[in-house]
């Protein structure tokens, strides 16, 4: 830090232990948030929030100008309130959507402050991971002999390699019919829900392996066509066209979308909307349908 007189990592007292940075993390009730307008001006907000798994977490109105400005430019900055022994986070927020995460969260928050998040759906929950991490002691000696920063690697602020890379995994699983590969893309916990048929939900990796058996057995030229994919946080949208010819020679053509939560390079959540492709009906009738159902 020039103009300071900070000695360097090898000389003063010695370097301070990450602990005694997740330490204040950890026991800080409210923190400071610092982001950016649009503009580029700043914008402090005071917050509650929780320091666990080695990340920031906290919760703010989803048309805050908080949240309005991470959604811009995910970078920001995180302090407890203390002063005098401050923690400096710099890092990059990301929403969390992945259920499991966001109860654990959830327990953790209203442990701490007896009460839980706001309704996610409303004031969305967002987890900052730190890039770079600066303790200070604000009182002589230990000011110049023992500020310490801490350099975190490198990660991909919104999970795109993550979610890309999971994408085509299951992708080329599928089109080399090769139900190990397919199935180590899924958590064991894996949950599955199809809105449009609410019936097939499932939970565990096991009912997967059971399901893509049978369809690799059933349509021995399936494949599968990823067309496009979107990400946010650990949440994955793609769309994808599956085809092949069944064994009695009639013809699998199914397109549709699925939202996948991604963690630690496994996908733990799935909602499927693939359907058969169906001809024989204009845009006219199937609105009259939809407005007056079947006849």
């Amino acid at each position: 830090m020039p103009g300071y007189g900070l000695a360097p990592a090898e000389g003063g007292d010695g370097l301070l232990p990450w602990s005694w940075a997740a330490r204040r993390l950890e026991r800080g009730r409210h923190y400071w948030v610092a982001t950016s307008r649009p503009d580029g001006s700043p914008h402090l907000a005071a917050v509650w929030g929780l320091w666990h798994d080695d990340a920031f977490h906290f919760s703010t109105g989803g048309r805050s100008r908080k949240a309005r400005n991470l959604a811009a430019n995910p970078r920001c900055v995180v302090t407890p309130e203390q002063a005098t022994e401050s923690v400096v986070v710099e890092g990059v927020a990301e929403p969390v959507t992945d259920p499991a995460a966001l109860a654990a969260l959830q327990a953790a928050y209203r442990a701490k402050y007896g009460e839980g998040f706001p309704d996610p759906a409303q004031n969305p929950v967002l987890t900052v991971r730190p890039g770079v991490v600066f303790g200070i002691i604000g009182r002589e000696p230990e000011f110049t002999t023992m500020a310490t920063r801490w350099v975190f690697p490198a990660r991909d602020p919104g999970g795109e390699t993550q979610m890309a890379d999971v994408l085509e995994r299951l992708r080329d699983a599928q089109n080399a019919h090769d139900l190990d590969a397919f199935v180590a893309c899924f958590d064991p916990r894996y949950r599955s829900e199809q809105p449009v048929h609410p019936d097939r939900a499932f939970v565990g990796a096991e009912q997967v392996r059971t399901n893509w058996a049978e369809v690799f057995a059933g349509v021995p030229d399936f494949r599968a066509e990823l067309l496009r994919s979107a990400h946010q946080g650990d949440t994955g949208w793609a769309e994808w066209h599956w085809h092949g010819t069944r064994g009695d020679g009639t013809r699998l053509d199914m397109r549709g979308v699925t939202i996948f939560g991604v963690r630690e390079g496994r996908i733990l959540w799935g909602r499927l909307y693939l359907e058969d492709v169906e001809g024989g009906q204009t845009i006219d009738q199937a609105v009259h349908h939809m407005t007056h159902g079947p006849e």
